[in-house]
C-alpha cells in the first residue's frame, strides 16, 4: 500500500498515444511508475484506455487545473477536505476509503482480489507473476490456490467501481 500512497505526478508517464491536451483525449495509455517496491525493485503498470482517462478527470477536478500542467510532486491520491487538503493520502486514509467503499480495510486483500481476478479471466501464472511483481513463479503459484478460501465478498462491486461493469 505504501506504493500506492507514495506516487506523485511524476511517476505517470504517457505509455502510448498523444496528449496535447484534455480535449483531444482519445486512445492513450498512461503507465504508473512505482519506484520503491518489495525488494527495492521499480515497477511499471500501464493503465487501460478508459482508467487513464478517468485517472486525469480526476486529477483535473481535485487540483482544478489541467493535469499536464501539474507540479511532479503532486500527490494522485490527495486529500481533499480537511486540514491535509492536497496532502498525498497516507495508509490511514487509503484503509479509511476502502473501508468505507467496500467493507474492509484490509487494502492489502484487494491485491489478492485482483490476482485471483486475473487468474478467473484467463491469465497466465507468468503473466499475473509480472503484474504482481514476484520474482519467483513459485510464489505466485502457491500464493493463487490459497486465495480461493479467502476471496473477498466485494469482488463484484469492486469490478463495477474499477471497470464500470
Amino acid at each position: 500500500m505504501a506504493e500506492v500512497a507514495g506516487l506523485r505526478w511524476k511517476h505517470v508517464k504517457l505509455a502510448r498515444g498523444r496528449l496535447e491536451d484534455l480535449e483531444s483525449v482519445q486512445d492513450i495509455r498512461l503507465a504508473l511508475i512505482f519506484e520503491r517496491c518489495k525488494g527495492g525493485d521499480m515497477m511499471q503498470h500501464e493503465l487501460s484506455n478508459w482508467l487513464s482517462v478517468e485517472l486525469l478527470k480526476s486529477l483535473g477536478l481535485t487540483y482544478e487545473m489541467n493535469p499536464l500542467y501539474l507540479d511532479p510532486a503532486r500527490p494522485l491520491w490527495p486529500a481533499t477536505r480537511g486540514r491535509y487538503k492536497g496532502a498525498g493520502l497516507g495508509r490511514r486514509g487509503i484503509a479509511y476509503i476502502v473501508q468505507q467503499r467496500l467493507g474492509t480495510a484490509a487494502v492489502h486483500r484487494l491485491r489478492h482480489t485482483n490476482a485471483l481476478a486475473l487468474r478467473e479471466v484467463g491469465l497466465s501464472l507468468e503473466e499475473i507473476q509480472k503484474l504482481l511483481g514476484h520474482k519467483h513463479l513459485a510464489t505466485t503459484a502457491v500464493y493463487l490456490p490459497s486465495l480461493s478460501a479467502t476471496r473477498n465478498p466485494k469482488v463484484v462491486e469492486v469490478d463495477k467501481a474499477l471497470l464500470g461493469v
